[in-house]
Parts: structure tokens; C-alpha cells; sequence
């Protein structure tokens, strides 16, 4: 920033510097604790830090109302446009812009500003680093964090004049207006999807799906999933015991491990590196573009495509690799009948072996069966999500670059 009482971006129109002001003389927090047994209160929402969205100020699609919840010790009433922050565990972040009238847990305050603080510019300030990084410092003294009121009162920040705090603050709310419709058109792609994978593969025990594409007919076949695998080598469990011991490992190589969490989350960021010779040794466990990699202990079933241009590298026994015939089996339909409802409720039923590796045995990996149409209709639902799962990763891109947006005003556009 260029100056320590200005900040680095400013609205057209204002200079001067910024004036420190302490949050005891300008934010009130709520003692209008009610009793929630009371008629009147029954059907409003009651609202905590577990019914809000770490670092979004939304309010999650889990709050009941307080009849619902069956509260019987004092919650304070707030009132729309009044302020709810989670004064438990501050390091997550918990903070929301009523828009609804509600009782909010004792685990919360209820703010609202007075004496030339403006609210918008409150809630703005609250999702700074400034203050994140006192209510952190402050709450880490018992084994519970939590920031009370005396803390609170201590902190001070700058501010700049009504009108000022009315521009940042308004645009602000509009950033998050934003950011809020990007995410719920995000998060409708993703269960329009879910509808998708439901109804386009068939459920157990039927062989024919609830939707199709135009001009397909007939049953779909049963196959067992080792059928439709490369003859040699389609199906393997990677290396584990002394084949991958950690005092094999070495601090830099170009030779890379790839762990479950590479196919759960889809990322191929890696932790380990072994030497070439020890690459060569586990040739049978290489990665190539092309493979299917699925986490075959814990979260089984999550399965990951290995794209072009990863480190090469093998993978460890968590991890279940395909290599899938692909003139019986077109790849994309491969992945997304993988993660159908009816394939991912087999995993979760799936024997996860011993106690001690956890691992789903191979040979009831192999005799899973799979409904297979014939390959121009597999094509054809495999290019159809595809194309879906691009649109979703495009709206990913676009509501974190906004995210990034936010927060690289909210550094730059306060002191």
C-alpha cells in the first residue's frame, strides 16, 4: 500500500487519509438474549457457525427453525440486515448478513454499527486479513479458540468517511451478489449431472436405462468388468511393503508416487520422488496417459483419468489402476459409468478387506459387472458428460477467479 493510513485502490473521488476508530465505540453487540420457548419465536430460523459457509457469508442449506431444533436456553434476536459472527473457532471464518429475522446461537454475536460506522463496511472489514489475523491471535489461549467480547472491544481499525465506507461497502455486497449467483449456477450444473448419472445407466437388477439417447434400443449386456479390460495387465493394485518404503524415497528426482488423494480430488500434485532405478524395478506399476486410477481403500470408488503431461511415476497400493479395452469401451463413458449412483453405491458396499490395509479385495474388483451398450451409444454418452463436466469446470474457473477477485480487493482496498 502507498501510504499506512490510504489504501492501495480507492474509488474515484476521495483522498484523505483514513481515521482509526475502535470497535468498542462503534459496534454494538446484541445482550438481547430471548427465551426460545416462546410462541412468537417458534418458526423463525435459528441460526450458528455450523449453519454458515466458512469465508462466503452464506448461510448453509442446513438451519431449522427453532421449534425444529428444540431449543430451550436463551439465543438473541436478530432482525434482518443485523450481522451474525461465530465467535467459536474464528480461524473458519463464520460470518453472515441476515436477510431474515431469527434467534442466533449463543456461540454467536449479533453486531450492528452506530456513531458513523456504516454496517456493509462492518461486514467488509470483518472478512479483512486485519481483522482475521486478531481474532486468530487472541482466541488461541484454551483448548476451545474463541473470542469474547473484551477482545473484541480492543480492536481498532481505519476507516474512511460515511460516504466512502458506503462505496466499498455497497460494492462489496454486489461482488458477493455475484459470486452467489456463479456458485448456485455452479452447484445446479453439478446436480443436473447427478440427475444425468442416475438415470442414463441403469439401476440394479435392470438393463435398460430411464433416459436414452434417440434411435438406441434394446437391453444393455452384462459383462464382468475384467472382460472389458486389456488382456495384459488391465487391472493392478500398486506396490505396497517393502516395494515402496519410505526410506526409499529421495528429496528430488524426476520420477514421482501417486497417492489416493490423486484420484479423489482429480489433481496430480504429488509428495514423493524415488530414483530411476527404482522406477525401472516398478515398471509393472508406471502411470501412463490414458490409465484410470480409482482409490480402492477408505473413500473407494473416486476415480480419476490420467491426463496428458503428468511427471511419470508410479502409484501405491491405495490406488487400483485400469487400462480398459478400448475397442469394447469408449474411455469417457468408462469414467462416468464409474461414477453413476448405482456403480458408487456398489463401492460402498464393497468388503474393504482386512482391518489392517483396509483395501478392497482385487478379486471382487474383477468380478464386478458392468451394463454395457453397444460402443456408438457408449460414444455417445460419454461425449455428453464430457461436454457437461467441461461446463462445470468452466464455471469452477470462473467462480474462483472471482473469489480471487474478492480477495485481492479486500487487500488492497483497505489499510
Amino acid at each position: 500500500m502507498g501510504n499506512k493510513r490510504t489504501p492501495e485502490i480507492r474509488f474515484s473521488g476521495f483522498t484523505g487519509y483514513w481515521e482509526q476508530i475502535n470497535w468498542v465505540d462503534t459496534v454494538d453487540m446484541s445482550t438481547n438474549m430471548v427465551d426460545p420457548k416462546k410462541e412468537e419465536f417458534e418458526d423463525l430460523p435459528h441460526i450458528g457457525p455450523g449453519n454458515i459457509e466458512s469465508f462466503t457469508g452464506r448461510v448453509l442449506d442446513n438451519v431449522k427453525s427453532v421449534k425444529e431444533d428444540n431449543l430451550i436456553s436463551g439465543k438473541f434476536h436478530f432482525k434482518a440486515g443485523d450481522i451474525i459472527y461465530g465467535k467459536i473457532n474464528p480461524q473458519l471464518g463464520k460470518y453472515v448478513l441476515s436477510e431474515l429475522e431469527g434467534l442466533a446461537s449463543a456461540d454467536a454475536y449479533v453486531l450492528n454499527t452506530k456513531n458513523g460506522l456504516t454496517q456493509n463496511f462492518l461486514f467488509s472489514i470483518l472478512q479483512g486479513i486485519d481483522f482475521y489475523k486478531y481474532s486468530v491471535s487472541v482466541s488461541m489461549r484454551t483448548g476451545m479458540p474463541k473470542i469474547n467480547r473484551t477482545e473484541l472491544n480492543r480492536y481498532n481499525f481505519l476507516a474512511p468517511t460515511l460516504e466512502e465506507q458506503n462505496e466499498i461497502g455497497e460494492f462489496f455486497i454486489q461482488l458477493d451478489k455475484t459470486i452467489a449467483f456463479h456458485q448456485q449456477e455452479l452447484t445446479t450444473l453439478k446436480q443436473t449431472k447427478q440427475g444425468f448419472l442416475q438415470k442414463m445407466f441403469p439401476k440394479a437388477s435392470e438393463s435398460v436405462p430411464e433416459i436414452r439417447f434417440p434411435g438406441f434400443t434394446g437391453e444393455w449386456e452384462q459383462r464382468k468388468f475384467s472382460e472389458l479390460l486389456n488382456v495384459e495387465d488391465g487391472i493392478r493394485r500398486g506396490p505396497f511393503g517393502s516395494a515402496l518404503k519410505k526410506d526409499l524415497f529421495v528429496p528430488q528426482s524426476d520420477y514421482v508416487v501417486y497417492e489416493q488423494h490423486n484420484a479423489i480430488y482429480d489433481n496430480w500434485e504429488t509428495r514423493y520422488n524415488i530414483t530411476k532405478e527404482k522406477f525401472d524395478q516398478l515398471h509393472k506399476f508406471i502411470l501412463s496417459e490414458g490409465d484410470f486410477i480409482m482409490s480402492g481403500a477408505g473413500t473407494i470408488g473416486r476415480i480419476a483419468k490420467v491426463p496428458r503431461g503428468i511427471k511419470q511415476g508410479v502409484f501405491n497400493q491405495a490406488l487400483i489402476r485400469f487400462k480398459i479395452n478400448q475397442e469394447l469401451m469408449d474411455s469417457d463413458y468408462f469414467l462416468e459409468w464409474i461414477r453413476s449412483d448405482n456403480m458408487q453405491r456398489q463401492f460402498t458396499g464393497t468388503n474393504p478387506g482386512s482391518a489392517m490395509t483396509n483395501l478392497v479385495p482385487m478379486s471382487e474388483v474383477k468380478g464386478w459387472i458392468v451394463s454395457v451398450p453397444n460402443f456408438i451409444e457408449q460414444k455417445k454418452i460419454g461425449d455428453f458428460f464430457t461436454k457437461l463436466s467441461g461446463t462445470i469446470a468452466l464455471h469452477e474457473h470462473e467462480l474462483d477467479a472471482l473469489k480471487q477477485t474478492k480477495k485481492a480487493f479486500l487487500q488492497k482496498m483497505f489499510v
